[in-house]
C-alpha cells in the first residue's frame, strides 16, 4: 500500500532529523535525552516495520495486515510523537498519549502475528 509506504519514509526521515537535531542543537537533560532516544529509536524501529508490512501487503493483500499497518502508524504516532512534542514544546497535558501509542504498537504486532497465523 502506497500509503504505507509513505508513512514509513516519513517516520524514517524523521527519526534521522530529529536525531541529528538532538545531538547538534537541542540542549536536554539526560533524562530528557533518554526519553528523545527511546522515541526515535521506536520511531524508526516502526518505520522499517511498517515498511516490511507495506510489501506483504502488496504482496498478499489482506485486513490483517491493513489493520496492522495502520494501529502501527497510529501507535508510533502517538507514543514518539507525544514524546516529541512534550519534550520540544514543554507541554505536560499529552503524557497519556504515550502510554495509549504503546498499547496501539502491542496490538498492531498482535494483529501482525494473528494475520501470520491466518495465513499460513
Amino acid at each position: 500500500m502506497h500509503l504505507m509506504l509513505f508513512i514509513a519514509g516519513i517516520f524514517g526521515a524523521l527519526a534521522v532529523i530529529l536525531g541529528a537535531l538532538g545531538s547538534h542543537a537541542l540542549v536536554f537533560s539526560p533524562e530528557q535525552m533518554v526519553s528523545w532516544d527511546v522515541a526515535l529509536r521506536y520511531m524508526m524501529f516502526h518505520a522499517s516495520a511498517l515498511l516490511v508490512v507495506a510489501l506483504l501487503y502488496d504482496r498478499r493483500p489482506g485486513r490483517w495486515l491493513l489493520i496492522s499497518g495502520g494501529l502501527m502508524a497510529l501507535g508510533t504516532l502517538c507514543f514518539s510523537g507525544s514524546i516529541i512534542v512534550m519534550l520540544l514544546s514543554g507541554i505536560t497535558f499529552l503524557w497519556p498519549v504515550t502510554p495509549l501509542g504503546g498499547v496501539l504498537l502491542m496490538i498492531s504486532w498482535l494483529w501482525f502475528v494473528a494475520g501470520a497465523w491466518y495465513h499460513r
